[in-house]
């Protein structure tokens, strides 16, 4: 427990920000920031769609893996740990590290692989594929994708799993949590089970209505609170 927290103070204190920021500021001029927050760019890649999927199912996919952690437990979190002035630096991260996240995404589509099932990608793969051009680098690459891989498996299980079932638990009566982790339970188990094209689906018809209610009674909080 000891060690757990040692690291993770000391990652989660003044090196993680500073590695981001800084990676940030070097990707600017290569992603082209002004493009990114474009709107006309956003709604009409949204509308395209072909052989890979569609583009509005896929964010609709994202929101729902974020929206949870992110908008609600996430700030919650930051407001606990830094009173209300962690909003405004929240924002402003979000806007420096807008570009990392733009690249993630553009190299987990570039470096993507496809099967008899479908099309599978991300960090593991663009590190393996992007950084391992020759046989000199190969083996190190496909060892740091393997490593990222595992990460990926362990960090699922705490903040995907761990953090949105407490929390989900926590706003009911004590014996409905059990309950609730039944259920939510079963909903994963259905996830696995039919794969994400069928994710997509509900997350396409749910989560609109969802961001939109988040928003609305976000600004009656704000409103009743003036």
């Amino acid at each position: 427990m000891i060690i757990t927290e040692t690291i993770s103070t000391f990652f989660g204190s003044v090196i993680t920000p500073a590695v981001l920021i800084i990676t940030a500021i070097f990707l600017i001029p290569h992603v082209r920031m002004i493009k990114i927050m474009s709107p006309k760019n956003f709604i009409s890649s949204l509308k395209a769609s072909g052989k890979g999927g569609s583009p509005l199912r896929a964010l609709t996919l994202a929101l729902a893996g974020t929206l949870g952690v992110g908008n609600i437990t996430g700030v919650t979190s930051a407001l606990i740990s830094g009173g209300p002035g962690a909003i405004f630096w929240m924002w402003m991260g979000a806007l420096i590290v807008l570009g990392i996240k733009y690249a993630e995404v553009f190299l987990a589509v570039k470096y993507r692989c496809r099967d008899v099932k479908g099309w599978y990608g991300g960090a593991m793969y663009y590190i393996r594929d992007g950084l391992g051009k020759n046989k000199l680098t190969r083996n190190r690459s496909e060892f740091f994708g393997g490593i990222l891989g595992i990460l990926c498996i362990i960090n699922s299980l705490i903040t995907g799993n761990i953090v949105q079932s407490n929390s989900a638990a926590c706003v009911v009566s004590e014996e409905g949590r059990l309950k609730t982790g039944i259920i939510i339970g079963i909903l994963v188990l259905l996830s696995i089970l039919f794969g994400t094209r069928k994710i997509e689906k509900i997350t396409s018809v749910l989560i609109p209505p969802l961001a939109a209610l988040y928003i609305i009674i976000s600004f009656n909080i704000i409103i009743t609170n003036i």
